[in-house]
């Protein structure tokens, strides 16, 4: 699994991405919103917490299509109470939830199953790209260990590549926002 840093990067992207829109009157704190939203698959690690062992439910129900449809549906009904935008809001926060499973599909996965479950509920078969992008994250299965060992040198080298990867796409994406935004004020 990509850490933390890759997925909210691609929260950012898909943020620098989009016609302009805030969830929040401070811009800072819609960034900082899409890529809280970009992660949350791995909220899958508290539950596993409690009972001790973190990895326990890890790329299972929450790294599904059907979790990203979930996700989205109640976060654009929460967001669209108030000035409608459905649709709008539910492709934003599908895109958000769904890209956390992509880049999981690209890592070099290590502990069995391997994969996500990318597309439960329609199929229980798991997925893991062949030609892995992301080091594996080591990461310990005892939650008394589990942070020291997700701050590890091996996963520090893992951020940096993450980084080296992903900066270039999220670049890209603010660079065309900028010029679209510079071509409409004309």
């Amino acid at each position: 699994m990509p850490l933390p840093i890759a997925h909210g990067m691609a929260g950012l992207t898909i943020y620098f991405w989009g016609r302009e829109i805030r969830f929040f009157e401070n811009r800072g704190l819609t960034l900082l919103f899409f890529a809280f939203i970009a992660c949350l698959p791995d909220a899958d690690f508290l539950p596993g917490w409690l009972q001790g062992n973190p990895n326990l439910y890890h790329t299972l129900w929450s790294h599904t299509v059907g979790a990203a449809v979930l996700v989205a549906a109640l976060f654009a009904f929460g967001f669209s109470r108030k000035n409608g935008y459905f649709s709008r809001y539910f492709v934003i926060f599908f895109s958000l939830y769904y890209s956390h499973i992509i880049l999981d599909f690209f890592n070099d996965d290590t502990r069995p199953p391997l994969g996500v479950m990318a597309f439960w509920p329609l199929s229980s078969t798991f997925y893991l790209s062949p030609f892995p992008l992301f080091d594996s994250v080591h990461k310990s299965s005892d939650s008394s260990t589990f942070v020291a060992s997700v701050l590890s040198l091996p996963n520090l080298v893992g951020a940096i590549k993450e980084l080296i990867i992903l900066s270039p796409v999220a670049g890209l994406s603010f660079f065309l926002k900028m010029r679209r935004k510079k071509t409409q004020t004309v």
